[in-house]
């Protein structure tokens, strides 16, 4: 028999609301995977929940896709999720190059790949990353750290769907899905000249933001069970778990280095750990103990419920476009509850 660990989540406010009380429920309902399946879908949340059904539609066109959302919260994820559907086992490569990691002079070579004797040190000939994912998906993280010269070069290969490598005089034709990432403002950064407008435009085609995880967090304790899992493999089966006031914590907690940070966390928790169960001073001791005593000393349960749920609903609600009908649905609540619930918390539509 299998069991789901209790937290404030599972909670439901008075007056009973059916509607919420059923989709609470399926939500509760779902088991834990294993952790072979913990690459499968992105989150609980409703932002996550839309960006998954919209990878869904994705994977059947070729066109570039733009992630962007703050350092840590899950673009590569994104990316490869995307890869997956659209791959459906075939098995075709997906190549990650983050390009602010790669010095200026380099950049071309490394995408591009190089002919024997192009430059010193070039001994023999190098297939580029565009090369590598060929037939596959190409990821360029951090694509607005990209100097200007090579923006040029990125777009032509863009555009007429062939590169050439360094030192080679013949082109050739390369098919790669790509996506691109970065956590930069790239409208600003055109505004401000440091990035091509014809390129943003090129590579703008599908607009995927990130929202951080402090704005979701309904996928805190979700990711945190699947890195424990993840962690129970490597440390030969161990079966660690949270306990309740280090569930408590997680939420609290503003993770301000998104998931990235939180994974570290539950790595270093599980190391530290004398025992299987984890506690709120093994995963982040005196950094996590503000946030803590702040969730359980300053707000009831019943304040902390009423301001998730308020974000919940202002989050699914700027997801939908503030779509009263599309938005309820998206809920599995009716459009009168959905009414209702924003009545009770003051939301409105911001003025455009």
């Amino acid at each position: 028999m299998r069991c789901w660990p209790c937290s404030a989540a599972a909670y439901v406010a008075k007056p009973l609301d059916v509607d919420a009380l059923v989709q609470r429920i399926r939500t509760l309902g779902r088991p834990l995977e294993p952790a072979g399946e913990a690459e499968d879908g992105l989150g609980l949340s409703p932002a996550m929940q839309a960006i998954d059904r919209m990878l869904g539609r994705l994977a059947a066109s070729d066109g570039t896709v733009l992630i962007t959302g703050e350092s840590g919260v899950g673009k590569e994820q994104v990316a490869r999720r995307l890869h997956a559907l659209a791959d459906g086992g075939r098995a075709r490569p997906f190549v990650a190059v983050n390009c602010g990691a790669i010095p200026d002079t380099l950049l071309e070579a490394e995408l591009f790949g190089f002919e024997k004797g192009a430059f010193t040190g070039a001994i023999k000939e190098r297939r580029g990353y565009f090369e590598q994912a060929d037939g596959g998906t190409l990821f360029l993280d951090e694509v607005g750290d990209m100097p200007p010269a090579m923006q040029v070069k990125l777009l032509r290969a863009i555009q007429e769907r062939t590169i050439t490598r360094v030192g080679a005089e013949n082109p050739f034709k390369v098919d790669v899905r790509l996506v691109c990432a970065t956590h930069e403002d790239l409208h600003r950064l055109v505004e401000t000249g440091r990035f091509r407008e014809d390129l943003y435009y090129r590579i703008n085609v599908i607009h995927l933001p990130i929202p951080p995880l402090r704005e979701r967090r309904e996928d805190i304790l979700w990711l945190a069970r699947r890195f424990l899992a993840e962690q129970s493999d490597k440390r030969g089966g161990t079966p660690f778990a949270l306990s309740a006031t280090a569930e408590r914590g997680l939420l609290a907690h503003p993770w301000p280095g998104n998931i990235r940070e939180l994974k570290h966390a539950i790595e270093r928790a599980c190391i530290l750990s004398e025992r299987p169960q984890i506690s709120p001073e093994a995963l982040l001791g005196e950094v996590l103990q503000p946030a803590l005593s702040g969730a359980l000393d300053g707000e009831t349960l019943a304040g902390h419920l009423e301001r998730c749920e308020k974000r919940y609903l202002e989050q699914a609600l700027s997801l939908q476009q503030w779509r009263i009908g599309d938005t309820a649905e998206a809920l599995g609540i009716s459009r009168k509850t959905l009414w209702e619930k924003m009545k009770k918390h003051g939301i409105a539509e911001p003025a455009r």
